[in-house]
């Protein structure tokens, strides 16, 4: 019967030159991704994704070599859920533009809102009317 002598101290672990590995989720960051998958995750056309790259509103590519373009898939995971934020934003401003549209719109239907909006149109016509008058005095005189 063999057996092993231990190599390090007791209570430590052996050294080692090679870094840690990093977990799972990190490496799964670093896959490297065609442009067809690109395009497949987010929807868009090549040229599209060719023109957000080009005015950096989309990670920039790694190139290897001349035809060998591939994209990290988790700066494009996170461009993502970028744009899902940006949109539940737009969602919500949207909706408080739409509210303040509905109250502004039923305070325009009171009886008060309209005599006064009645009220300002005379007031425009009669104004016109005067500026029409003097314009046409301005031309016979």
């Amino acid at each position: 019967v063999h057996t092993l002598k231990p190599t390090a101290l007791a209570g430590t672990e052996p050294t080692t030159n090679m870094p840690a590995a990093p977990p799972a989720a990190d490496l799964a960051d670093l896959a490297l991704l065609p442009l067809r998958d690109v395009l497949k995750l987010t929807g868009r056309s090549a040229s599209g994704i060719h023109e957000l790259v080009r005015t950096d509103r989309f990670p920039q590519p790694l190139r290897d070599g001349t035809r060998c373009t591939r994209w990290q898939a988790g700066k494009v995971r996170a461009w993502l859920i970028e744009q899902a934020q940006a949109s539940e934003l737009r969602a919500q401003a949207d909706a408080q533009v739409k509210a303040r549209a509905i109250k502004a719109s039923a305070a325009a239907q009171t009886p008060a809102a309209r005599s006064k909006a009645k009220a300002t149109r005379a007031g425009k016509v009669a104004a016109r009317a005067i500026g029409s008058a003097s314009i046409a005095t301005q031309a016979g005189a």
